[in-house]
């Protein structure tokens, strides 16, 4: 008797690890298949979100050049660009400007 209720709880073992193994098996290969797939979203989301970016610069910077640029006082913390010192009418005067 004692001879089969140990031959019963080894077979138990034995089967439940047929059971249990193959099981881990399937939960971590749909762990590993959902984090691959977060990833791949993620890089596309990524990849959305600085073209959309880039696009509105660039559209921003159409519509500026169009529209002759962008004029600002010259100030000291807005000082012309001495990069730029070439280019004729760089420095606009209008009636209300002083210097």
């Amino acid at each position: 008797m004692i001879v089969r209720k140990n031959l019963k709880s080894s077979l138990l073992e034995t089967y439940s690890w047929f059971i249990v193994i193959p099981w881990s098996i399937v939960v971590g290969c749909l762990l590993l298949l959902g984090i691959f797939h977060i990833q791949h979203n993620q890089q596309k989301m990524v990849k959305n979100e600085a073209r959309a970016n880039f696009n509105k610069d660039q559209s921003l910077r159409f519509w500026s050049a169009t529209h002759g640029g962008v004029y600002v006082p010259i100030t000291e913390e807005t000082p012309p660009n001495p990069y730029l010192g070439h280019v004729k009418d760089r420095d606009i005067k209008t009636p209300g400007t002083t210097t």
